[in-house]
C-alpha cells in the first residue's frame, strides 16, 4: 500500500471515528430531552407544575391569594396613611406626642413579625400563623373603634394590637406562596400577587382618605379597615394548604450533567 492508499485509510479512519461520536452526542441529548419531557409530564400529573402562566394565573388558588393580598394591602397602607391622624384627633394632642405614640404600633409590629416568622420556621406552620392573626388584627380595629376617644388607652393599646398582627404573617405568608404553587410558575405569580397587593395600597389609601374626609371623623374608616381585614382573613382561611413543592432529586442530577 502506498503512501497515498496509507492517507486515504486514515483519513476514512478518522471520519468513521468523528461520525461515531456525533452518533454517541446526539444520542445522549436525546435521551436527556426525553428524560426531562419525562420528568415534566410526571411533575404536571403530581400537580407539581403547570403548562403556562395563563393556566396558574386563573387558577383557584392564585386569585384567592391576590384577594388576600389586596385586602390586607386595604388595612395595612390605609393604616400608614392615616395612623398620625387618627392618633391626633383621637388624643387631642400636641404634633410631638402624636408622633412618639404613632411609632408604638410599628415597634410592636417589629417584635410581632420577627416572634412569628421563627415560630412559623419553628413548627413548619404557615397558614396558621397567617389568617388568625390577620382575623385578630381586624377585630383590635373594630374595638378601638367602639372604644372610641373616650377611653383613649384602651382604644390605643388595641389600636397596637391591630398593627402588629397586620404586619406579623408577612413572613409566613410569603413562605407559603412557593410551597403552595407549582415550581415552574411561582416566581410570575408572586409577581402577580404583590401588584395586587399594590393596588390594594392605592385603593386602601385613597378610600380611607376618602371617608375620613367625607365624615369628618375616623369611623367610617375604621369599619372599611375591618371588613377588608376580615374579608382576607376569611379567604385566607379557604386556601387549601398542601405539601411544599421540593425538586426531585433526580432532576438536579439531570441538569447538573
Amino acid at each position: 500500500m502506498g503512501r497515498r492508499g496509507v492517507q486515504h485509510l486514515q483519513a476514512h479512519l478518522v471520519a468513521r471515528q468523528i461520525a461515531r461520536d456525533v452518533r454517541a452526542g446526539l444520542l445522549a441529548v436525546g435521551l436527556r430531552m426525553l428524560v426531562r419531557v419525562h420528568d415534566h409530564h410526571r411533575l404536571l400529573l403530581r400537580g407539581q407544575v403547570v403548562r403556562n402562566y395563563r393556566h396558574a394565573f386563573t387558577s383557584s388558588l392564585v386569585i384567592k391569594l391576590c384577594l388576600v393580598h389586596a385586602l390586607w394591602s386595604i388595612g395595612v397602607y390605609g393604616f400608614i396613611m392615616w395612623l398620625p391622624s387618627i392618633v391626633k384627633q383621637a388624643s387631642a394632642s400636641d404634633i410631638v406626642t402624636t408622633g412618639w405614640l404613632s411609632a408604638v404600633p410599628y415597634v410592636a409590629a417589629i417584635i410581632a413579625m420577627v416572634g412569628v416568622s421563627w415560630a412559623s420556621d419553628k413548627t413548619g406552620q404557615r397558614k396558621l400563623f397567617v389568617w388568625p392573626l390577620l382575623a385578630l388584627g381586624a377585630l383590635a380595629f373594630l374595638g378601638s373603634y367602639l372604644l372610641g376617644s373616650t377611653h383613649f388607652w384602651l382604644s390605643f393599646s388595641l389600636l397596637t394590637v391591630a398593627a402588629a398582627t397586620m404586619y406579623a404573617p408577612y413572613g409566613p405568608f410569603f413562605a407559603l406562596i412557593p410551597e403552595l404553587l407549582p415550581r415552574n410558575v411561582f416566581g410570575g405569580a408572586i409577581g402577580l400577587i404583590n401588584a395586587c397587593g399594590a393596588l390594594g395600597a392605592f385603593l386602601g389609601s385613597w378610600i380611607v382618605g376618602y371617608l375620613i374626609g367625607l365624615t369628618g371623623d375616623p369611623g367610617a374608616a375604621y369599619v372599611f379597615m375591618t371588613a377588608c381585614m376580615l374579608a382576607s382573613a376569611v379567604i385566607m382561611g379557604a386556601v387549601v394548604a398542601g405539601k411544599p413543592n421540593r425538586p426531585c432529586t433526580e432532576n438536579i442530577t439531570t441538569a447538573a450533567a
